[in-house]
């Protein structure tokens, strides 16, 4: 029964040197799939710590113009939020290209 398994095989460093790479590769905590997939995590949250970095400037800038000038909030409230005085009326036209 013994002649039946490859001379590779009862090598005890060659087993230990397979089951070594199994468990590094694939079952530790730090293994190589686990880096792949925190190095991606790492991407996504750097892209988008740079989008919120730019969101902060704009709305810094916005915020600087309504401490200058507060007639810049009625102007703000009545581009974006549709906002109007109490004698108005608003008519929106979505224009389709």
């Amino acid at each position: 029964m013994k002649k039946n398994i490859p001379s590779i095989l009862k090598n005890k460093y060659i087993i230990c040197t397979i089951v070594f790479i199994i468990l590094f590769f694939f079952i530790d905590d730090n293994s190589i799939s686990m880096s792949f997939s925190l190095r991606e995590q790492k991407q996504k949250l750097e892209s988008e710590k740079l989008f919120l970095k730019e969101s902060i400037e704009k709305d810094s800038i916005l915020i600087q113009k309504f401490y200058n000038n507060i007639s810049e909030y009625e102007k703000y409230g009545r581009e974006n939020y549709y906002m109007k005085r109490k004698d108005e009326d608003i008519f929106i036209i979505n224009r389709e290209k």
